[in-house]
C-alpha cells in the first residue's frame, strides 16, 4: 500500500493488487505479517485484497533480509558491544506520560496519603521498631513528626547503597554493589514512565515493528504500568536471574504505590545485582533466559521449579496397565475402602464447602467423622 496524502481524516492510500486511490482512516491501517491470508469470499473487492497479498509477499521477501539484519544489529548492541549504555532520559522518580495521568495521581494522592506514625522517640520508625506505617508497605509522608530522624522515607531521599554499572558476558549491561549490602536493606527504586494499559499496547505494537526486542515494562496496578526503556534510572540494568538476590515490593509513597528493590539476601561487595522478572510471555515464541543460575529454566517466564516438575514426569517409568482376570463366576465380596484415602477426598470437599458458606454455620469434627461412616457404609453396602 502506498500512501499519498495524510489529513487530519485519514489517509488517501493507493491500494496493492489495483490501482484504486481511497480515503480510509489510520485505525484501519495493519501492518503486513508472514503468513497473512486473504479472505474465502468472492467479488470485486476480496479479489482486490488478494491481488494486495500477493505483492505484499513479495515485497515482504524483498525487505525480509535486511530487516533480520538490522534486528541482529540492535541485538548485538543490546548484548554490550557499545562503550556505554542506549541513551535514554535519567530520571529520579517516575513521570506521569500525559496530563490525564498526571491528574489521575493527584486524585489518588488524595485518597490514599498515608497517616503520620505514633512511634516513640526511641524507635525514630527504624527497622527494629514497631512503626505501622512500615509494616503495612508504607512511608512515613513529609510531615512525619520525627522529622530528618524518620527512618522510613527512603523512597523519598532516595536512600540507595553504593551501585555501578558494568558490562556483562552475554547479558549486557548490569549492575554490580560496591558496598555490602545486608538482607532486607533497600536497593533502588524502579522508576520510568508511568502509562496505561492502553499505551502499554500502543508501545508494543510499535516497538515489535521497529524490531526492538528488550523491554523495560513494569506492572505497578492495572491503571499504573511503569516503562523504563524511554525514561529511567540505573534500575532499568538489573538483569533477570533464576536464583535473584533482590526482590521487589510495593510500597505506598505519598499515596502513590511504587516498586522497590530489597535484597533477599546478604549481598557482597562486586557481585551483580538481580531479581526475578516475571516475564509474561506473549505468544508462543519464548525467550532464552543467560542468568546461569544453577536452577535456571531456560526461558524467561518459566519457574524452575516447574521445569524440575516436568522433567521428573518426563523421566518416571510408565506404569503397565495390570490384565484384567476373567471372572469364575462367582461374586466376590465387597473390599472394605481404606478410610484414610475417603478422609483426604471428604476433608478436601468439606473444606470447600465451609469455605463458600461460613456465614452463620460452622462444621464440627463430629460431623465430618459422621459423613465418613456414611460414605464407607454406602462404599460397603451396610445400612446405618
Amino acid at each position: 500500500m502506498s500512501l499519498v496524502f495524510t489529513a487530519s481524516s485519514g489517509i488517501n492510500a493507493e491500494y496493492g493488487g489495483s490501482q484504486d486511490y481511497a480515503w480510509i482512516d489510520m485505525s484501519r491501517v495493519y501492518l503486513y505479517e508472514d503468513g497473512d491470508k486473504g479472505s474465502s469470499s468472492s467479488g470485486a473487492l476480496p479479489n482486490n485484497f488478494k491481488n494486495a497479498l500477493l505483492e505484499a509477499i513479495e515485497l515482504h521477501a524483498e525487505v525480509k533480509p535486511a530487516k533480520e539484519t538490522l534486528l541482529l544489529e540492535r541485538v548485538a548492541v543490546d548484548r554490550g558491544s557499545l562503550k556505554k549504555p542506549a541513551p535514554f532520559k535519567f530520571i529520579s522518580r517516575n513521570v506521569p506520560y500525559c496530563v490525564a495521568m498526571r491528574e489521575y495521581e493527584k486524585q489518588l494522592k488524595l485518597e490514599r496519603m498515608p497517616f503520620p506514625c505514633d512511634c516513640t522517640v526511641e524507635d525514630k520508625c527504624s527497622a527494629e521498631s514497631n512503626c505501622i506505617n512500615r509494616v503495612l508497605l508504607t512511608e512515613c509522608p513529609p510531615g512525619c513528626k520525627w522529622g530528618e530522624a524518620c527512618q522510613n522515607q527512603r523512597f523519598q531521599r532516595r536512600s540507595y547503597p553504593d551501585t555501578k554499572l558494568v558490562k556483562t558476558e552475554g547479558r549486557g549491561w548490569g549492575m554490580i554493589a560496591l558496598q555490602p549490602i545486608n538482607e532486607g536493606e533497600f536497593v533502588q527504586e524502579y522508576v520510568g514512565e508511568i502509562i496505561d494499559e492502553q499505551e502499554v499496547a500502543r508501545r508494543l505494537l510499535y516497538y515489535q515493528a521497529t524490531g526492538v526486542t528488550d523491554y523495560y515494562i513494569l506492572t505497578v496496578e492495572n491503571s499504573r504500568i511503569i516503562d523504563a526503556k524511554p525514561k529511567a534510572n540505573n534500575a532499568r540494568f538489573m538483569n533477570h536471574s533464576c536464583d535473584p538476590n533482590c526482590e521487589t515490593q510495593k510500597w505506598n509513597v505519598c499515596g502513590l504505590t511504587c516498586i522497590g528493590l530489597f535484597a533477599k539476601r546478604a549481598i557482597g561487595e562486586g557481585e551483580e545485582l538481580t531479581f526475578d522478572y516475571q516475564f509474561d510471555t506473549r505468544g508462543q515464541e519464548k525467550k532464552a533466559c543467560l542468568c546461569g543460575a544453577t536452577n535456571c529454566s531456560g526461558f524467561l517466564g518459566v519457574p524452575a521449579k516447574k521445569l524440575e516438575t516436568e522433567e521428573k514426569k518426563e523421566r518416571a517409568p510408565v506404569k503397565k496397565k495390570s490384565k484384567k482376570k476373567k471372572s469364575s463366576g462367582r461374586r466376590k465380596k465387597k473390599q472394605p475402602v481404606q478410610l484414610s484415602h475417603v478422609q483426604e477426598t471428604t476433608a478436601e470437599s468439606t473444606s470447600t464447602s465451609t469455605t463458600t458458606s461460613t456465614v452463620g454455620s460452622e462444621t464440627t469434627g463430629d460431623d465430618i467423622e459422621d459423613d465418613l461412616l456414611r460414605i464407607n457404609a454406602i462404599v460397603n453396602g451396610v445400612d446405618l
